[in-house]
């Protein structure tokens, strides 16, 4: 409307205008392993908005961002993630949300989580079945565990003994030890770029080994013209010592 000295105009065509939410500042992205395998995002709060979108990509800052929240709530101000991999790059946006819908965009922020160190290893040596147990806590994100051993002391050469490509199994088993040995063990996870840190170094003794179980002799009546000794094996043993005794009780090495 104009005025003149007779008084007002006739009114103008309308014009409208809709302002619209500012994207919000200073996204923050870490992650957060303390709790729960989660990636944390943060953001400076965004007056009089209705939520907030979050949205991921992997693979570069210009590929497809797809939506992984919706958060109708204007107090907000943090989203976790825990639909990821370790060992990837992912790139997130967060979008404020106005009455007529999507706002602004924030810049991309990326982070690529990298596995870690198992914790709460424990060992036992299980005397009925004749190995030991590992077991530990879970890297849910991961891709599987690798498990080392030595034998003798920590400044020995840890060799690989199992693999396990699934991060829900969290045991392993190893029978391939030798009575009376001390033997250290640890357990990494890996993700798509390789190995994490190992864990903390647990150890156990394995006891020495049991006396030979169902000794049988006979003797045979052929060329040999010998007795013949039989036993069931010890597994994980180094050998045997044969002994021989004229009577009952007394004792005497014949053989090793």
């Amino acid at each position: 409307i104009s005025l003149d000295e007779a008084g007002e105009s006739s009114c103008s065509n309308e014009a409208t205008m809709y302002l619209r939410a500012p994207a919000p500042k200073n996204v923050a992205v870490r992650l957060n392993n303390d709790k729960t395998d989660t990636i944390s995002l943060q953001w400076m709060l965004v007056p009089k908005v209705e939520g907030y979108i979050i949205k991921r990509a992997t693979g570069s800052p210009n590929s497809a961002y797809f939506s992984i929240g919706i958060l109708y709530d204007s107090s907000a101000t943090n989203f976790d993630d825990s639909s990821f991999k370790f060992g990837v790059t992912y790139y997130y946006t967060v979008t404020s949300i106005d009455k007529a819908g999507d706002a602004d965009e924030s810049p991309a922020v990326s982070i690529c989580p990298r596995s870690y160190a198992p914790t709460n290893l424990v060992i036992i040596y299980e005397q009925t079945n004749n190995l030991v147990a590992l077991q530990w806590k879970p890297v849910v994100n991961g891709n599987g565990y690798i498990v080392k051993r030595a034998a003798g002391s920590l400044n020995d050469t840890f060799f690989i003994i199992d693999k396990i490509n699934d991060p829900a199994i969290t045991t392993s088993k190893d029978i391939s030890f030798v009575f009376g040995t001390k033997y250290y063990y640890v357990v990494a996870s890996f993700d798509e770029l390789g190995e994490s840190n190992q864990s903390d170094s647990v150890s156990v003794v394995c006891p020495r080994a049991p006396a030979p179980a169902d000794p049988r002799c006979s003797y045979t009546e052929n060329a040999d013209n010998c007795i013949v000794l039989q036993w069931k094996p010890v597994l994980n043993s180094k050998g045997y010592f044969v002994k021989r005794a004229h009577i009952t009780n007394s004792s005497g090495v014949m053989g090793r």
